[in-house]
């Protein structure tokens, strides 16, 4: 199997740059932290992509995979799971004595990795790769064992660096504990069903009896012998009997496929639309406050852009231009928290705010670029289709 490098190096960079330089965590001036991040974040991704792909699932089993490497890296590596402030940031609200963590920001520590520094990235690195390998692994054995040993290599680092800053404070039972529902996390993903082939819609199946098969019956209409026999001339009613299989041919002919179950021809919502809905939710669950109402208000979104992308993700009509326009308003709620966060972290750093419009402008023109190739991909298979039915 040939690794494809490109796709390989894209999504290792693309998921450090989104999870932690977009959002402002980490300023523009330290892009050198990318020579630890790229392994770290960048190798999480690989593996739970690679998972996902070699088992044949969906983005259900890669986004609860997400969950996993979220829970992996707030829990043990960096610590900020169980901080009550961690990089000048007061992580203390809603705090849970018996487990010591936060109820609202270790929920959000480990959504954000799942949906941003996992899933985002993945979708607009494969977006980009030549369309044969976009579900296909791209690792081979000795690929797979060289990026887990990165991962891990790159965590151990992060952990230390994080130890000798005084801001790790996980305990054994903690560790162990984190361990132990990230193996819970991943036996769920991998019990997850493979996603099924979507049904085609109804207006663009052909007919169900297009070739005609009443054509051949013709030869019962031309048994010119019996017109030789004068008796049968007096069976002209028989002759009159024509409309009558007329009128079982005609609904047959008609009839069209009834419809998947799972409403594939109904109405899917533009794509623009879709990233309007994503960026109004994304932004509503980054907005909302570190209390226990909170705390449930975060748990109903989640679970709102979870059913709905799950109820129109079924229909025919749902494709990847709907993913890269939900992807895309993710992006943008990221984009503007980054300047946010900036503001609370790096104060009145002009090169930090240069940072936050530079990796905007580049989030939305890789979001553009995704766009432009899908386009592309669908423009040609659609062409290709015309041209065998035709």
């Amino acid at each position: 199997m040939r690794t494809p490098w490109k796709s390989v190096l894209g999504l290792a960079l693309l998921a450090p740059l989104v999870g932690e330089f977009l959002l402002g965590n980490v300023a523009i001036r330290e892009i050198g932290a990318l020579i630890l991040l790229a392994p770290f974040y960048g190798g999480g991704a690989l593996l739970v992509r690679e998972v996902a792909r070699r088992t044949g699932k969906g983005w259900p089993t890669l986004l609860v995979l997400g969950l996993a490497y979220g829970l992996v890296e707030a829990g043990v590596f960096d610590g900020s799971l169980f901080s009550t402030a961690y990089e000048g940031v007061d992580y203390d609200a809603v705090r849970i004595p018996v487990l010591g963590v936060s109820g609202f920001y270790g929920l959000q520590f480990v959504l954000n990795h799942a949906v941003w520094s996992i899933g985002i990235p993945i979708l607009l690195t494969e977006t980009l790769t030549s369309r044969n390998r976009t579900t296909t692994p791209w690792l081979g054995r000795f690929g797979l064992a060289v990026t887990t040993a990165v991962y891990l290599a790159a965590g151990l680092l992060i952990r230390y660096d994080s130890v000798q800053s005084g801001e790790y404070h996980v305990t054994w039972a903690q560790g162990i504990g984190v361990a132990v529902v990230a193996l819970v996390l991943i036996w769920i993903a991998l019990l997850l069903p493979s996603p099924e082939p979507k049904r085609q819609p109804a207006r663009d199946r052909e007919p169900a009896l297009q070739h005609e098969p009443a054509l051949h019956h013709e030869p019962a209409l031309h048994h010119e012998p019996a017109l030789h026999h004068e008796p049968a001339l007096h069976h002209e009613p028989a002759l009159h009997h024509e409309p009558a299989l007329q009128l079982e041919r005609e609904p047959r002919r008609q009839r069209e496929p009834r419809p998947s179950p799972r409403g594939s021809d109904r109405w899917v919502p533009r794509p623009w639309l879709v990233g309007v809905v994503g960026f109004g939710l994304s932004s509503a669950y980054l907005v909302l406050p570190a209390t226990w109402p909170g705390v449930a208000l975060t748990v109903t979104i989640v679970a709102l852009a979870a059913w709905l992308i799950v109820w129109l993700g079924r229909r025919a009509g749902w494709q990847s231009r709907h993913e890269i326009a939900l992807a895309g308003g993710a992006l943008m709620t990221y984009a503007w928290a980054g300047f946010l966060l900036t503001t609370l972290k790096h104060r009145a750093d002009p090169v930090a705010f240069t940072g936050n419009g530079v990796f905007t402008v580049a989030a939305a023109a890789l979001v553009a670029l995704a766009f432009r190739c899908r386009s592309a991909v669908t423009g040609a298979t659609q062409e290709a289709e015309s041209s065998r039915k035709a």
